[in-house]
């Protein structure tokens, strides 16, 4: 299953539509395209995650080994509508104030975007 279903970019932001899953299997398509999108020059990446049903550790690796990635490279990446399970996960690892969250793309654009 692939790790992104789509892609869109509005204004800075570039948003992209995750899959059902982000496990073992694709974290390799996931972290490879994170990183040849912030070589073409795009900083401001938010992930929906509204249609994931299931994420492995190694799919919390890689978002997490993302996120610094793209920090280092002075980009910020967010989540937007992550399900129950990731954000309880996050919280756990103690992520949950680091990598943004968000349940309005509203709020996610603007905050992204500075």
């Amino acid at each position: 299953m692939a790790a992104f279903v789509s892609q869109r970019t509005v204004g800075p932001v570039l948003i992209l539509e995750l899959g059902e899953q982000l496990k073992a299997e694709n974290v390799s398509e996931f972290r490879e395209t994170l990183q040849h999108l912030v070589e073409q020059g795009h900083r401001q990446l938010l992930l929906d995650c509204s249609r994931i049903r299931f994420v492995d550790s190694q799919g919390v690796g890689s978002l997490v080994g993302n996120w610094i990635s793209i920090k280092k490279r002075g980009g910020k990446l967010g989540l937007l509508n992550p399900p129950v399970r990731l954000r309880d996960v996050l919280r756990i690892i103690g992520l949950q104030t680091v990598i943004e969250s968000f349940d309005d793309i509203g709020k996610a654009l603007p905050s992204l975007a500075e």
